[in-house]
């Protein structure tokens, strides 16, 4: 039965009891000095629309990078759902949060289908869960689940062949989609929603946009700067209880339901 622990040994003692530790330290360390992260932070300012909305993404990102421990520093009740058209760098996104933060602490499912198997109830117990294609219904059993376990840190859960039990959810929940979501009730505290994506003045600019900063990802200096980036922000002024932001695009979904 393994317990995810966060910059703990590879076993650790969990209430009298030796459990192996399912994190790994990331590749990626931290420097020293400060680098050059301006690409990572331009990119969201693009796709976002909006330098508040990175703020936020971004104090919620150092937040989470910052305070890894999340059985002393629970995790902020708060999803994600980021939608646009294809190829404006939502995978890349997720490469990114998986190469800074480490394998171990990202789960990845294809479709939310992934969140109602026999022990979808692990998928949470990372640091970050990304959902990569979303059609959640309003009131449906999978929207009911993830309401449920985006406000919650323990869950009492039927794993496959196992008796119900407790379980850890420390992971937060980044959902990806091509369409704006349907299931958004009034009055939400949970969902951050925003638009993902930008217009290029040609199909050119597009290309030369991606190929400049993918070839600044595959550098060796990015991944740090932005693990930099992220250990070294302060989020004095950050608030665990807080409701997610209200943005523009969130304002007019939940006006429309």
């Amino acid at each position: 039965n393994p317990k995810y622990r966060p910059e703990k040994n590879t076993v650790v003692n969990v209430d009298g009891n030796l459990h192996p530790n399912s994190w790994r330290w990331p590749k990626v360390e931290v420097p020293k000095q400060k680098l050059d992260y301006s690409p990572f932070v331009k990119h969201l300012r693009l796709m976002l629309g909006s330098k508040t909305k990175v703020n936020y993404l971004l104090d919620q990102l150092a937040y989470r990078y910052q305070n890894p421990d999340h059985v002393n520093n629970p995790k902020p009740h708060i999803a994600f759902f980021l939608y646009g058209k294809p190829g404006y760098g939502k995978g890349t996104f997720l490469k990114v949060i998986t190469n800074v933060f480490g394998e171990t602490a990202v789960k990845v499912a294809p479709d939310q289908a992934e969140l109602k198997g026999g022990s979808s109830v692990d998928l949470w117990k990372r640091t970050w869960l990304f959902v990569e294609e979303v059609d959640v219904r309003q009131g449906s059993t999978d929207y009911n689940k993830i309401k449920t376990f985006v406000g919650a840190t323990t869950a009492d859960a039927a794993r496959k062949n196992e008796h119900v039990s407790k379980h850890e959810l420390p992971a937060q929940l980044i959902m990806f989609s091509n369409s704006a979501p349907t299931f958004i009730e009034p009055n939400d505290r949970r969902f951050f929603i925003s638009k993902f994506e930008t217009e290029f003045d040609s199909k050119e600019a597009k290309q030369r946009y991606f190929t400049d900063y993918h070839e600044w990802l595959d550098s060796d200096e990015a991944y740090p700067a932005i693990a930099y980036l992220l250990k070294n922000r302060n989020i004095s002024h950050f608030k665990l209880a807080a409701e997610a932001m209200m943005t523009d695009e969130k304002r007019d979904i939940t006006t429309l339901v």
